[in-house]
Parts: C-alpha cells; structure tokens; sequence
C-alpha cells in the first residue's frame, strides 16, 4: 500500500506523539525520525561554520564579535601572550572593560577551561561579572546562541565546555576549581606618592598627593586626593 492510500494515518507526522494508558510516548514514525535527525545535523553545520568565523585573534574578537573597540594600550593588554600579567593603572582607565573582553575571549576560544574571578569581596568580583554580562548580550544573536548555554549572577556557561566564575577571596570558596585562567584583584595595591614613596591604597587618606597619569596625553602630574571611601 502506498502512504497516499493510508487515509488519515498519515497526518500522523503532524501531530505530537500519541501517549498510551500507561503514561508512554509511542515512538515517533520512521519519517519523522529521519527529519529529526536531518534537522539535527544542519544545525550541527551551521554551529560549526559560526565557530569557524569566530576571530582567534584577541583584538579582533573584540572588535566583531563584543564591538569593542580598544585604545592601543588596551589592545596591548589583550594581545598580551605572558603566562603572568599584572596591570597597574589609574582609577577609570578602563582595566575592567579590557579584562572582562579578554576574559571571555579565553573562555570562547580555549573549550572545556574554567576562568576565575577572584576579589577581596565577592561585592567586586560581581562588578566584574557584570561587565562580562554586559559584553555577552551585546553579542548579536546568531553568534550569542552559538556562544552562550547559559548566562547566572556567578557563573557563565559556554557551550564549548568553558565557564567563568566570579569568586570572593575565601579559601572554603576557592578550592576545589582547577583555574585555566585566574583574574585576580589584590588587596594590597601600592600607589605612587607625589614625593616618590609607595604606599598600599588602604594606607592613603584624603588631602595627600599622588602621581596620576592622564591616558589621553600621557602627562603625568600629582593630584590632591579629595575623598576616601572604603567599602
């Protein structure tokens, strides 16, 4: 019998699967089996094409793909290939949008690694988290789907296997993650005085002078501290 004689059996590819008394799905019929699977592997293709178009190149990842567009120094900082890089740079230069670009470019071009966010509170390994956030979902569509599973306050899962983790300075938190990648914010940071000296930032207080360096011209000058504020 041909499938155009079966009458009304074959709308079955059309409608949900039957369920029986006892609760069971009754196994879809071959052709629709077939179309599965055929969906399946297009999909597949298509994830694998849109990896092959994801820029490897750290710059360039973040200019197509986070429309980021870094100043040269900033760009040195995400070229940079050194086992170990410390930064150490003025309040507002912009360490935290370059260190969350290159965060999730690691994540994004080295599958199945975990990358740590370590802070002295949990407070400031969120901030950097949610630049991370705010970099993912500007991501077009397209590519966001073929990058992201799943997007929470502390952690991002991507769907090559990475993840990204936002973690307070705690040993009970921190052990047990086998970091590929570790973001670490010190709480002993030392700044330049206007007489020369250093100083640990949790030391300065308002009405002191400090070296500050304008990114723009590249002059360096001392400034009168206005304020502190610690949290």
């Amino acid at each position: 019998m041909s499938l155009n004689d079966r009458g009304p059996a074959s709308n079955q590819l059309n409608e949900p699967p039957a369920v029986n008394k006892r609760g069971l799905v009754r196994r879809l019929p071959r052709r629709e089996r077939i179309r599965e699977l055929e969906k399946g592997i297009e999909q597949l293709h298509e994830q694998s094409q849109n990896a092959q178009q994801i820029p490897l190149e750290p710059v360039e990842f973040a200019e197509k793909i986070l429309n980021f567009k870094p100043s040269p120094y900033r760009s040195t900082m995400l070229s940079d290939k050194s086992k170990r890089i410390a930064v150490r740079i003025c309040r507002q230069g912009g360490k935290t949008t370059v260190i969350a670009a290159r965060a999730i470019w690691f994540a994004v071009t080295h599958p199945n690694t975990t990358t740590v966010i370590i802070a002295p509170s949990q407070r400031q390994s969120i901030i950097m988290m949610d630049t991370i956030h705010g970099f993912i979902f500007t991501i077009n569509d397209k590519d966001r789907r073929t990058i992201l599973k799943k997007a929470l306050r502390t952690t991002i899962y991507l769907k090559n296997g990475s993840r990204i983790i936002a973690l307070p300075n705690n040993p009970k938190t921190v052990r047990g993650y086998t970091a590929d990648q570790a973001i670490c914010f010190p709480s002993h940071i030392k700044i330049l005085m206007a007489d020369g000296t250093e100083t640990q930032i949790s030391n300065v207080v308002a009405g002191q002078r400090v070296l500050s360096c304008k990114l723009r011209t590249n002059q360096i000058e001392a400034q009168r501290i206005i304020e502190v504020s610690r949290k």
